[in-house]
């Protein structure tokens, strides 16, 4: 593989991790917005996904603020 092909596939695939993040930070800050168990599982997954390395917080912010994805 050449490294021109190489770097096209890591920033396509980049790309679909980053759209991917900010789908779930859709889910989460709705399941907040929501209240109730919804929120207490959304706050779960969010604290996982920051512990594993995800800046899912930042997503969540962008999601809140109307930034959607």
């Amino acid at each position: 593989m050449s490294v021109s092909r190489l770097a096209a596939e890591l920033d396509a695939t980049q790309t679909a991790l980053i759209t991917t993040q900010r789908v779930i930070a859709q889910h989460i800050a709705d399941g907040l917005a929501a209240g109730g168990p919804a929120a207490v599982l959304a706050r779960s997954l969010a604290t996982e996904l920051d512990a594993a390395g995800v800046p899912i917080d930042r997503h969540i912010a962008r999601a809140t603020a109307g930034g959607g994805q």
